[in-house]
């Protein structure tokens, strides 16, 4: 195997002495696998540098295997850390991954959503907090789809996130309970609901 060829799933097998059926298990299916063959199988994977292409394997199976992530401002640093936990829970699933990065533009988030309507995309995850208007005309059926960080105010999707009023909440009663009475918050969010006692 050349520096310059990309390893295969069959130098896998070869290296790890199972099928390869077993090592497409182990890659999608690991609970479906004994541990020591899943060992052998991901030993023969770092020694290769073998990596799995969603995109293939979603053009072989005739569905995608992609999910879409649009999210407002890539920069953020929360967003690299919840990436990171997405990505390794899709690829352990057999999906992979497209990040759409809207930089804030409602444009560029119709565009994305553009992207669902060639069913190229097996699940949506946004973090901006809202469908882009004009996507009932887009988009006749979302795919499986969820909210991060905000809720999703008009498309009754699913949200995932943090109680903010509740967390709120906590530091005020914990702020009175210390003894301060004059308590401020300073921050740039227009759709935090005020919290009084």
């Amino acid at each position: 195997m050349s520096d310059s060829t990309p390893a295969t799933i069959e130098d896998v097998a070869r290296i790890a002495e199972v099928s390869i059926a077993t090592v497409s298990r182990a890659i999608h299916n690991p609970e479906k696998v004994a541990k020591s063959t899943r060992l052998k199988v991901n030993q023969a994977i770092a020694i290769t540098g073998y990596t799995t292409n969603a995109m293939a394997r979603s053009l072989r199976l005739g569905r995608s295997n992609m999910i879409l992530v649009v999210a407002p401002d890539i920069g953020d640093p929360n967003f690299s850390s919840i990436l990171v936990g997405l990505e390794n829970e899709a690829r352990s699933h057999g999906y992979g991954v497209l990040i759409g990065h809207t930089q804030n533009d409602a444009q560029r988030a119709v565009e994305y959503l553009k992207f669902l309507n060639s069913n190229q995309a097996a699940g949506l995850i946004l973090f901006t907090g809202i469908l882009p208007f004009g996507h009932e005309t887009i988009v006749a059926r979302l795919p499986p789809s969820v909210g991060i960080f905000e809720p999703v105010f008009n498309g009754g999707i699913p949200y995932v996130g943090v109680d903010d009023v509740e967390g709120a909440r906590k530091v005020v009663d914990l702020l009175i309970a210390e003894g301060h009475r004059k308590i401020a918050f300073i921050g740039d969010s227009r759709t935090r609901l005020a919290y009084k006692r």
